[in-house]
């Protein structure tokens, strides 16, 4: 047996490991792995193969199409100590400019180098070079600047960790996840006119998000790229807007999870019913979970809501009282049971369209356009539909042409769910850019439930992906 890869892996091992150590309190060292991090990611993406699918790229904004997840890894990025460490560069710079503008050393100044000296031995890997630095301090308006841009980063850092721990494993929301990508791009623009590289904070924040965006198929399409950067002069007005919506995320978080909670109930019951009569009891609950739903001011014709109610009036057709339970949540339609018209005649074989659309769909990857802030069950229709990805896609301004196009642009789909209505101009972008990237699009005049969606896809483009499929 060859030995000399076992040997190759060592040596590399003890190399690396003896880089890593000599990094220890010597920024320039850990700088200089970072850059050759950054080299080999590059040099990766221009070659196949396992090890490019297991790289994220965290410096250059590539966007990350594949993550082996079967493989343990320490946590992405620790948010906490994103917050403290940005949030020390904040008050330094600003302490540093303060030193330099009154040109002495007040007892109040030396107070405030002191605090932030003892509080910079709990921040490892955090250099302290506006404070006694090699480079002397750049201008006061970009230091100012990227003080407010570490305030920005600090915020949202903490507030995407208080909602994390909330959250228990929910998805981020989509806006939390853009005010992310604008804070941590505005750092970087902002180190950059300090004539720094990067910033390890800014490093990890890309790196957290990137993880989320992948993690929960959501697409962000600003400042994630080098070449859609944010304006860090802009990050006290950044800064107000994450602190406005800290509240707001966190009620969603609590809607989401009692949204989540009460429709369990109802899928339980569902699947009870499949098996023969409902209890007294059975009939309570669903009472009871219906009630909690209108009281809590979430949507009678709430999408998947709609479906459980109506395969439960479905599988019960000729109970009444269940029936007067539902009917609010039943959207004006007939329960699917009674809708042939004719109990006693014979039922003709009804056509399975998720079957024919989850056929169509195994080996197509899928972005759902979505109204942001709007509550789509992507599980549910990830579950019935099974394609081979599906990316959530929130869209802001319904009329921005430019912002459609740059979003068609940069997914990496083949087929795009139309769930809302665009403007005209943003929609005869979104026709132009699919005909340029021979993308199939899907509209859904009728939203995001599992049956609709199949409906359309075999509709529109069933009869181009069986063709597609034929001809591969």
């Amino acid at each position: 047996m060859d030995s000399r890869p076992q040997s190759i892996q060592s040596s590399a091992k003890t190399l690396l490991g003896a880089l890593v150590e000599a990094s220890q309190g010597r920024p320039e060292v850990r700088e200089a792995l970072r850059s050759l991090h950054t080299w080999l990611g590059h040099q990766l993406d221009s070659s196949p193969g396992l090890l490019r699918e297991k790289v994220v790229h965290a410096a250059d904004g590539r966007r990350v199409t594949t993550l082996d997840h079967s493989i343990p890894s320490e946590p992405v990025a620790d948010l906490e100590m994103v917050q403290r460490r940005a949030q020390w560069k904040g008050d330094a710079l600003r302490f540093a400019l303060e030193r330099r503008s009154s040109g002495g050393e007040s007892a109040e100044l030396k107070a405030t180098e002191e605090r932030l000296r003892t509080a910079l031995g709990s921040l490892p890997e955090c250099y302290p070079w506006m404070l006694d630095g090699p480079m002397p301090l750049p201008a006061d308006g970009p230091v100012g600047i990227a003080a407010d841009a570490y305030d920005a980063l600090a915020r949202v850092a903490e507030l995407a960790h208080e909602l994390e721990i909330q959250s228990a494993g929910l998805a981020p929301a989509s806006d939390l996840l853009y005010l992310m990508a604008e804070a941590q791009s505005g750092v970087l623009v902002a180190v950059r006119n300090l004539g720094l590289r990067g910033d390890s904070d800014q490093r990890d924040l890309f790196a957290w998000l990137k993880d989320q965006t992948t993690r929960h198929r959501v697409y962000v399409d600003r400042h994630m790229r080098l070449d859609n950067p944010a304006d860090p002069t802009k990050a006290k007005d950044l800064l107000k807007r994450i602190n406005e919506g800290s509240e707001e995320f966190s009620k969603r978080i609590t809607a989401r999870k009692e949204r989540g909670t009460l429709l369990n109930k109802l899928r339980y019951h569902t699947s009870r019913s499949q098996d023969g009569g409902l209890l007294d009891a059975d009939r309570e609950s669903i009472t009871s979970a219906l009630e909690q739903w209108s009281s809590l001011g979430f949507a009678t014709r709430d999408r998947t809501l709609v479906e459980l109610a109506q395969e439960l009036a479905g599988n019960h057709a000729d109970d009444k009282e269940l029936l007067a339970i539902l009917n609010p949540f039943l959207e004006g339609q007939a329960p699917k049971a009674v809708k042939s018209g004719v109990p006693d005649s014979p039922a003709l074989p009804e056509r399975d369209m998720q079957a024919e659309s989850r056929d169509l769909l195994a080996d197509v990857s899928v972005a759902g356009v979505y109204q942001e802030g709007e509550e789509v069950d992507f599980d549910a229709l990830e579950k019935f539909l099974c394609p081979k990805a599906l990316i959530q896609v929130p869209v802001k301004d319904l009329s921005d042409a430019d912002a459609i196009r740059t979003m068609v642009s940069g997914l990496d789909a083949e087929l795009i769910l139309l769930g809302v209505r665009l403007e005209p101009d943003a929609y005869s972008a979104l026709k132009e850019v699919c005909t340029e990237r021979e993308l199939l699009f899907v509209r859904l005049p009728d939203g995001y439930s599992s049956d609709q969606v199949a409906k359309q896809v075999l509709r529109q483009v069933g009869w181009r992906l069986r063709k597609d499929s034929v001809e591969s």
